[in-house]
């Protein structure tokens, strides 16, 4: 092989074909990645105007929402995970919804026959506005119209369809049928947008002034004019037109639902890697399972092992079975199930999970959970179960942003739940936004992440694996649904 297809772990020797083709990204005062191009150049323009890593990321996320809507919306999740150079800190904000209180687990085993079907039962609390705007008011330092003016422009002036899209919307169609805003705004003559087609979202563009022009007419501090812009959105025109639009088409929110609905600053998950402080999400998310992964690879020599070669391979995937059992055991919302977070990521368990690993053969299936004291022991029900419901196959997944300042923070989220997922556009200006709607992967008690209502879902869906050093070196997340149908 010749150099430039050779390479271990930590010693790669590069061509200069490598080096032109592969060229080393660098800058000095900042950086945005995002899962569309419009994004990323939003996030950079709020950089050049003087604002933060946190107000560029919410820039960025806010015209995510918008052109890459297939994958996230406004109405749907945004977990965060940020690190404050001032108070070298880092900390997440759990931007999943919860159920609706009127949800109980007896509704879908009975009502619904055991299933979790494709209709408006199946939304919880949309939570990216709420995540957006809380990073924006405790970490930003700009003003929700500025940062949301970028994603207003898109909405009310249109993007052209780009590839991505187009191929989303074609393998989701039947969920762009179903309702006729999403027909409307998405489809030509029923069929899916060509590559370069321009849409416009009017009414979403309308929403999205309407926020900002609360925050106008707020006095007060910039906290305070924050304030006004959630108030709009979850007790005020949104709010009521999601609910009315909801009871209608057999939905289950109430306005307490609105009224009570606040997403939830949270301290982080860490394990330490090569010495190196390695953060993720707390339980809510799957960022433990990530986590207890990179714990287990701690004392496994990769280094020593070509590339992606077999051996590599094999001790990597072998973790990820072992983690992913622990989660399926353990792992659950915090508010309503004891997970053990510290045990699973304590240094002597994850050592012991690792001498699980044979380094010759791998686990056909879901290996064995570990065993920890005060819990009872493993038993058949405790590995994920469609008894009693069904569950949905894989949906449309998720995207990305990230953004380092010139200062030293750091943002880092997963906005998901686009109208690929099959959720309603409410028609009118008050609130053309969807309400989440891909909770369709829950499994039934005693398993820890069953959901009661209240609940939120993040600890079986998403794919919120964001994680960092700190201070930050890099920024990591895999946005990718990881799977409903677990055996």
């Amino acid at each position: 092989m010749s150099s430039s297809q050779e390479t271990v772990y930590g010693a790669k020797t590069w061509s200069l074909r490598d080096r032109m083709s592969h060229p080393l990204i660098m800058a000095r005062d900042g950086m945005v990645a995002a899962g569309q191009y419009h994004g990323a150049f939003a996030g950079m323009r709020i950089l050049a105007a003087g604002g933060n890593a946190v107000d560029a990321g919410v820039a960025a996320g806010l015209v995510i929402d918008v052109v890459h809507n297939d994958m996230c919306s406004l109405s749907g999740v945004a977990p965060i995970m940020l690190y404050h150079a001032a108070t070298r800190r880092v900390t997440t904000i759990a931007g999943v919804g919860v159920w609706p209180k009127a949800m109980t687990l007896d509704y879908f085993l009975h009502e619904k026959h055991g299933t979790i079907p494709d209709d408006l039962s199946r939304c919880v609390m949309p939570a990216a506005a709420d995540a957006w705007l809380l990073a924006l008011r405790n970490y930003g330092t700009m003003r929700f119209a500025d940062v949301a003016a970028d994603a207003i422009r898109f909405a009310a002036d249109g993007f052209p369809v780009h590839h991505f899209m187009t191929h989303s919307i074609r393998g989701f169609i039947d969920n762009y049928r179903a309702y006729p805003v999403n027909r409307e705004i998405f489809l030509r003559n029923g069929e899916p947008p060509e590559v370069g087609d321009v849409i416009v979202q009017r009414d979403l563009a309308a929403t999205l002034r309407a926020m900002a022009e609360a925050e106008g007419r707020a006095r007060g501090t910039r906290e305070q004019g924050i304030d006004a812009v959630r108030d709009y959105f979850y007790r005020g025109p949104v709010a009521k037109a999601m609910l009315e639009f909801s009871q209608r088409h057999g939905g289950l929110f109430q306005r307490e639902d609105f009224e009570t609905f606040q997403v939830r600053e949270e301290p982080p998950a860490r394990v330490t890697y090569r010495g190196d402080d390695v953060y993720g999400c707390g339980p809510w998310s799957q960022g433990p399972a990530f986590l207890m992964a990179v714990g287990m690879l701690d004392g496994v020599p990769l280094e020593q092992f070509a590339h992606n070669g077999p051996d590599a391979v094999h001790y990597i995937v072998e973790a990820l079975k072992l983690a992913f059992a622990d989660r399926e055991r353990y792992c659950g919302d915090p508010r309503f199930a004891d997970v053990p977070i510290d045990h699973l990521l304590s240094p002597a368990y994850l050592a012991e999970r690792r001498g699980r690993i044979d380094p010759s053969r791998a686990y056909p299936e879901m290996p064995p959970s570990g065993e920890i004291p005060g819990f009872p022991r493993a038993a058949a029900a405790s590995q994920p179960s469609t008894t009693g419901a069904t569950v949905g196959d894989d949906l449309v997944g998720t995207s990305y942003v990230a953004v380092m300042d010139r200062y030293g923070n750091a943002f880092s989220a997963t906005p998901s739940d686009g109208y690929g997922n099959g959720g309603a556009i409410i028609p009118g200006g008050s609130a053309s936004t969807c309400p989440s709607a891909d909770p369709r992967r829950a499994w039934i008690p005693p398993v820890p992440t069953w959901w009661p209502p209240g609940s939120g879902r993040g600890s079986r869906r998403t794919p919120r694996s964001s994680c960092a050093t700190a201070p930050p070196t890099s920024r990591l997340a895999r946005p990718a649904t990881t799977g409903s149908r677990r055996r």
